[in-house]
C-alpha cells in the first residue's frame, strides 16, 4: 500500500474475532486535511503584555496594542461570551473568551488597559 506524503496516514487497529477470540491486526489508511492536523496541534493561547495582547485561536495569530483600541465590549452569542475589540480605525475583531482557560476574565483585564473612557461593557 503506497501513499504520497501528507495525503494519508496509516492507522493501525487491533480487533478481536468474537467467535474465536483471536486478535487480528489490520492496517487502515485515513486522510487528514492540513487544516485538521494543524488545528489539533495549535492550542488557543492569550498573552497579555503591558502594551498589548496577542491571541492565537481558530482565527489565527492576532495582536493589538492597547493604544490602538477604541473600545472593548462583550456580547453573548449562542451561550458563548465574545469579546469585541474595536480599533481606532473602526475595524472589529471577535474573540471567543471561552476557548481559553479563565477566558471569562479577559474582558475585565483588557478593559482596564484600554484608555479611560474607551472601554465599554455591554451585555446583549
Amino acid at each position: 500500500m503506497t501513499s504520497s506524503q501528507g495525503e494519508a496516514a496509516a492507522i493501525p487497529t487491533v480487533t478481536l474475532n468474537d467467535q474465536n477470540t483471536i486478535p487480528a491486526i489490520g492496517l487502515g489508511v485515513g486522510t487528514l486535511s492540513e487544516d485538521e492536523d494543524e488545528e489539533r496541534s495549535k492550542k488557543p493561547i492569550v498573552v497579555i503584555t503591558p502594551r498589548g495582547v496577542v491571541i492565537r485561536d481558530g482565527s489565527g495569530l492576532r495582536h493589538w496594542q492597547f493604544e490602538d483600541l477604541a473600545s472593548v465590549s462583550t456580547r453573548w452569542h449562542m451561550d458563548r461570551l465574545l469579546l469585541v475589540l474595536v480599533g481606532q480605525d473602526g475595524k472589529r475583531a471577535l474573540v471567543d473568551c471561552q476557548r481559553f482557560r479563565r477566558g471569562h476574565r479577559l474582558p475585565e483585564i483588557i478593559s482596564r488597559r484600554v484608555k479611560p473612557g474607551a472601554a465599554q461593557t455591554a451585555q446583549a
